[in-house]
């Protein structure tokens, strides 16, 4: 059995990211999950220790010696109704994993606070209770207000009664539930903080300075530069743009043997200039290289993927690039008889050398709609297959000629 797994290197990663803490409090991982954290690097900064609460009887003093807590855990459920020896035992470990990992966030002083209980095998108390399961709760502490809630809860159970796999799979599980906890909260925070941002900003297209090439010279050689890849944006460390300057993007060049598509895009209230510059040809990795010698973490991302998460303006920014520079690639010769065409207007229009013919990006009717239910608590969401896992949107497509909205 391996001492930890992927899925903790990407919990520790969140965790260091988002500059949040944990405690774990374990029962039939015995202890798994806490080494699964401290053998990644620099899990010090983010974990703070915890428990492992094996012998129900003696548990006690583990539990914070609160005697709640403990009566919790051995003093099984009551039910009046029908429900099954099993259900009860799971529903009751269901119960204890949310008010420990609440009580341990809240003494701790941790952001969070992860607890599993459950039986992992090979044999079992509850009649009816042959294969293992464990209950798992995220403990969340608000950043405010300091209220400490769960915000994640699930149970897993296992097709088999193996002790040892049991124990990796349900550690593995609790570090994806914790993990979502973080990565949902980290995506509110930023939604939050873009809330406060940008509000005031002015960003002009400036239009009239697309016909002046001397204008636009001007402009170029102290302006911002958003870095494009096709269709991917250069992100820095997180999800937020990378700009460049103008030298910059040159060595890029120069490095890799790229060219560059340079476009003007507006002027920032009123002082400052933004370019798309896509980097055409070269090599991927030389120029991924390029980036990891002088700034840790920053890379290329799907800007469409990436630009919900960016404040509005650079979410605006960002996408203004990347469509023109997709429309760039895409029509480097002219529909009308096929002679190559050439960028003018700051790179907004092309002319075919031939005919002379000018065209500029097209505009594509399109729809998107939330579908709820008739009293508005669910909503009809889809997964795309160019979407990251368990991302879902509402749903959008473009509208052919003729076609109504629905």
């Amino acid at each position: 059995m391996s001492l930890t797994s992927a899925a903790f290197g990407r919990l520790v990663s969140a965790l260091k990211q988002s500059k949040k803490t944990t405690t774990v409090v374990e029962s039939c991982c015995g202890g798994l999950i806490q080494s699964s954290i401290m053998s990644q690097p620099g899990s010090s900064a983010v974990f703070f220790g915890g428990t492992v609460s094996y012998n129900t009887r003696k548990a006690k003093p583990l539990l914070l010696n609160d005697a709640t807590l403990h009566a919790d855990l051995v003093q099984p459920l009551t039910s009046g109704n029908a429900e099954s020896e099993e259900s009860l035992y799971v529903r009751s470990k269901v119960e204890h994993t949310k008010r420990i990992a609440t009580e341990y966030c809240k003494q701790m002083g941790t952001d969070y606070a992860i607890a599993e209980s459950g039986a992992s095998g090979p044999t079992f108390r509850p009649e009816g209770l042959d294969k293992g399961f464990v209950a798992i709760a995220v403990a969340k502490r608000d950043a405010q207000s300091g209220k400490v809630e769960i915000v994640k809860q699930d149970v897993v159970r296992s097709p088999h009664n193996d002790r040892q796999a049991n124990m990796r799979m349900f550690a593995d599980a609790a570090a994806q539930l914790a993990l979502d906890a973080v990565r949902e909260d980290a995506a509110s925070e930023i939604l939050e903080q873009q809330s406060c941002t940008d509000s005031a900003y002015h960003f002009d297209r400036a239009t009239k300075l697309r016909t002046d090439p001397e204008a636009l010279s001007s402009l170029a050689n102290d302006a911002k530069y958003i870095v494009l890849r096709g269709g991917k944006s250069l992100f820095g460390d997180g999800w937020e743009l990378k700009f460049l300057n103008h030298n910059e993007v040159q060595s890029i060049c120069n490095a890799t043997g790229a060219s560059v598509e340079t476009t003007f895009l507006g002027i920032l209230d009123g002082k400052d200039a933004f370019f798309g510059a896509d980097l055409v040809g070269g090599n991927d990795e030389s120029i991924q290289d390029v980036f990891d010698k002088d700034d840790d973490g920053v890379h290329f991302s799907d800007t469409r993927t990436g630009a919900p998460l960016l404040s509005p303006l650079h979410n605006e920014i960002a996408l203004h690039a990347t469509a023109l520079s997709q429309w760039q690639r895409r029509n480097k010769f002219c529909a009308i008889c096929g002679g190559p065409t050439e960028l003018i207007h700051g790179g907004t229009c092309m002319k075919c050398s031939s005919c002379g013919t000018m065209s500029w990006p097209r505009q594509d009717p399109s729809m998107i709609a939330a579908i709820t239910s008739q009293d508005g608590d669910s909503i009809l969401l889809a997964h795309s297959p160019r979407h990251p896992p368990r991302l879902h949107t509402v749903l959008a497509g473009f509208i052919e000629t003729g076609e109504t909205f629905e």
